[in-house]
């Protein structure tokens, strides 16, 4: 599943995701779209499935076998305020355009939360057939019943975009796009609060001055290795702005200068 803007989800073929923090939006056909909710329901972090449920209504196609994953709603994620927002935003303009949605499948647990989210879509009364199913699995398997190649890996690439490991890879990649991005730009990136991010990194043992500290030095020694540039000009490229506190956070990495890393390894790549 190859990873795009979510104003740009739905003008793809297929094959493609999106995600931003723990919510995701799936389109691994032209005809199935697919939604998975946060932990915490808000306002805020309902914002960007709005937009996509919106952008569906609106978009002239065929219609979609629309899957709602509420499984990952935690038993109190869901306040007052958050349920208003579901039933303005996704529910409703769901209501409103049946013709736009073939069929929904809704997945959810016993919990309270869960319960009130299929509550408020089955309260609506859709002109659209419409399932409940306790796994994610189980729900694909309903809207696709020969169980086509893509069902694995939607649930495949799901699992691990949600996983902390998956959250911790995410942030990599945005520091190895742009070394000298900053906490707030790369929770940007990725819809989420400075401070969530914080603590997510926290809870998988981990800091954002960690990550951003290997994945700096990671390229630095690449472009050490591969090329012939200055040290002044890839300490630059790898997103520090002062030379000798790259030197030495180089050294204290490597327990060499990047002058002797670079010796190095030319002399056992001539070995």
């Amino acid at each position: 599943m190859i990873r795009v803007g979510l104003d740009r989800l739905l003008d793809a073929r297929g094959g493609r995701m999106w995600s931003g923090g723990d919510a995701m939006a799936w389109h691994p056909t032209r005809a199935v779209l697919g939604l998975t909710l946060p932990r915490s329901l808000t306002t805020e972090s309902l914002g960007p499935l709005a937009s996509l449920v919106e952008r569906l209504v609106r978009v002239r196609r065929e219609p979609q076998v629309l899957v709602l994953d509420l499984s990952r709603v935690l038993g109190s994620g869901c306040d007052e305020p958050a349920m208003a927002s579901f039933q303005r935003f996704v529910v409703a303009p769901l209501a409103q355009h049946p013709a736009r949605v073939r069929q929904a499948a809704m997945v959810g647990g016993a919990g309270l939360s869960q319960c009130a989210l299929i509550g408020a879509v089955v309260a609506a009364r859709p002109d659209f057939p419409w399932s409940v199913h306790p796994r994610l699995d189980v729900a694909l398997a309903a809207v696709a019943p020969q169980s086509p190649p893509w069902v694995g890996e939607v649930v495949g690439a799901i699992n691990s975009e949600l996983t902390p490991l998956g959250l911790v890879s995410r942030v990599r990649a945005v520091i190895g796009d742009d070394p000298g991005a900053s906490l707030r730009e790369v929770a940007q990136r990725l819809s989420l609060a400075p401070r969530s991010l914080q603590r997510a990194l926290e809870r998988s043992a981990t800091s954002f001055h960690d990550e951003r500290t290997e994945v700096r030095l990671e390229l630095a020694a690449s472009r050490l290795t591969r090329t012939d540039e200055k040290v002044s000009a890839i300490a630059r490229e790898a997103g520090y702005a002062s030379l000798p506190h790259f030197l030495t956070v180089f050294r204290a990495r490597f327990d060499l200068s990047p002058t002797q890393f670079r010796a190095r390894h030319a002399t056992e790549g001539q070995a």
